[in-house]
């Protein structure tokens, strides 16, 4: 699907207030099971918010819709507990662990259901080496970073719509990245989550 006018946008927007629909009760209604290894996991559809419907329209209309956050980190960082922070994180927002169902036969995005699964699997928090590169080189290779996470595609109905990663500056210096997709967050939001990340992290060094 790709909008190229304003009509494109109220087409597929159209009765996105419509809630009380057999079909919106079907889809609160349903509840999906996962096996993973050794592990349940329940996939719930929830009820997508007003401003979703627009940040969905503005996923096909516009380049780009990913937020990136970073932060430079003083001190060592154990990327096994910024594992375990990030899963602890996953617990605290819901939509941490949403994506997408949208359904081959979809022409609107009241079509779309919101999948919130309640114990996802971890993904893995990249940390790319750059200690041996001078300062300079440093900020390109992490603008450039930065600058790819901003301009790549998300896959809506693919899990994760976030992806934290870091960069090893030298032995006590990293900096850390939060990117995601505009539709689960804004920019506040992704600064409260970072901060959370960090809290969460620092609790359990």
């Amino acid at each position: 699907m790709q909008l190229q006018t304003l009509s494109d946008i109220i087409a597929v927007t159209q009765n996105w207030l419509d809630r009380d629909t057999p079909e919106m009760d079907a889809v609160r209604a349903i509840a999906i099971e996962e096996q993973t290894t050794g592990d349940r996991i329940v996939t719930e559809a929830v009820e997508l918010t007003d401003s979703q419907y627009i940040l969905l329209a503005g996923h096909f209309a516009v380049t780009t819709c990913t937020i990136c956050s970073t932060v430079r980190l003083e001190g060592t960082f154990e990327p096994e507990i910024a594992q375990e922070s990030w899963k602890q994180l996953l617990l605290r927002h819901p939509l941490l662990r949403a994506y997408f169902s949208i359904p081959p036969e979809a022409t609107s995005f009241k079509d779309y259901q919101l999948l919130v699964m309640d114990n996802p699997p971890t993904p893995e928090l990249s940390v790319t080496d750059l200690s041996g590169d001078d300062a300079a080189t440093q900020e390109r290779q992490i603008q450039a970073a930065v600058d790819r996470e901003i301009n790549q595609a998300w896959r809506l109905e693919e899990w994760s719509l976030h992806r934290f990663f870091a960069f090893r500056l030298s032995e006590n210096l990293y900096e850390l990245a939060l990117s995601l997709h505009h539709v689960i967050a804004d920019g506040l939001s992704a600064h409260i989550v970072l901060r959370e990340f960090l809290e969460i992290y620092g609790a359990n060094l």
